[in-house]
C-alpha cells in the first residue's frame, strides 16, 4: 500500500479539528480494513471456483477500499452539494452526537433524532438554557442549532465520571461508550470474560495480559510468545541431523 493512500482515499479531509491539520488515523485501522476486503473478495473467488471450476484474478484497489469509509461524506456532497468538513469531537450527521470531555477522560454518545430521546436527554441534562428554547423539539431546528447543543452538552459532562454518564445513557436506551485508554483495554473486564485478553508466560517479561485476537479466540487456540533469539536454534540443528557436539560447538561460536 502505497503511504498516500489514506490520503488519496479522502479519508484525512475529514478527520481532525475544524481550520486545523489533517490528522492520521489512530492504530492500523486503514491496513485493516484493506485487509478485510482483501479476505471477502479472496474467499468468494473461492467460492466461485467451487461452484464453477474455474479460477479468477482477484484485484483489490487499496484506495477504494478506504473510500468506502467517506461514502456518507459523498453521499452529502452529491445529494446536497454540500462539502462535509472536519468536525474533530462533534458528530457530523445526528444532531446530538460526538465525543465528549469528562471528569476522567472522554465518553462518546449519539441520542435518535427523535423527540422521546431529546426529552429524556432534557430530563437527564436538566439544561435551563436548552428547555428555555422549546422550538429544540423539532428535529430540524435541532439540526440547525447542534454545535449551541454540542457545547452545552460538553459543559455538563465535563462535571461526571465516564462510568456515570454510559450508565446513565444505557440506562435511557441512548448509545454511549467511554473513549478507552490503552489502560482501560489492558484492565477491561469485559475483554478478559470473552477471552480476548489472556494470561501469558513470558520468557523475559514475566506474566502478561496478551490479547488473543478474533481468529485465535473463535478457533480456540493458545498463543505462545515468539521465541527468543537463538531459542530454538539447538533444536533446529538437531533435525537438521547435526550431533550434539557439533551443535554446542555452532551455538557456542554465535554462528546461529
Amino acid at each position: 500500500m502505497r503511504r498516500d493512500t489514506r490520503a488519496r482515499s479522502g479519508l484525512l479531509s475529514l478527520t481532525g479539528h475544524p481550520g486545523k491539520a489533517p490528522v492520521l488515523l489512530g492504530g492500523h485501522a486503514s491496513l485493516s480494513v484493506i485487509g478485510l476486503y482483501v479476505a471477502v473478495a479472496a474467499s468468494a473467488a473461492m467460492l466461485s471456483a467451487d461452484a464453477e471450476g474455474e479460477g479468477q484474478h482477484v484485484e483489490v484497489s487499496a484506495e477504494q477500499c478506504l473510500e468506502s469509509l467517506v461514502e456518507q461524506a459523498m453521499l452529502t456532497y452529491h445529494t446536497t452539494g454540500e462539502v462535509p468538513e472536519r468536525r474533530g469531537l462533534l458528530g457530523m450527521i445526528t444532531a446530538v452526537s460526538g465525543a465528549f470531555p469528562c471528569a476522567d477522560g472522554y465518553w462518546m454518545v449519539s441520542v435518535p433524532n427523535d423527540l422521546k430521546n431529546w426529552n429524556q436527554l432534557m430530563d437527564w441534562m436538566d439544561d435551563p438554557v436548552l428547555r428555555a428554547d422549546p422550538s429544540l423539539a423539532e428535529g430540524g431546528k435541532r439540526q440547525q442549532n447542534r454545535d449551541f447543543i454540542l457545547d452545552r452538552l460538553s459543559a455538563w459532562s465535563k462535571n461526571h465520571t465516564k462510568e456515570h454518564l454510559v450508565v446513565g445513557a444505557q440506562a435511557r436506551r441512548v448509545p454511549a461508550s467511554p473513549v478507552a485508554t490503552v489502560l482501560d483495554l489492558a484492565n477491561d473486564p469485559q475483554l478478559k470474560a470473552r477471552g480476548f485478553l489472556r494470561e501469558m508466560d513470558h520468557p523475559q517479561l514475566g506474566k502478561i495480559m496478551f490479547p488473543m485476537g478474533t481468529t485465535a479466540q473463535s478457533y480456540g487456540l493458545s498463543l505462545t510468545p515468539a521465541p527468543t533469539l537463538g531459542q530454538h536454534t539447538a533444536a533446529v540443528l538437531a533435525e537438521l541431523g547435526y550431533a550434539p557436539a557439533q551443535v554446542r560447538a555452532i551455538v557456542e561460536s554465535g554462528a546461529a
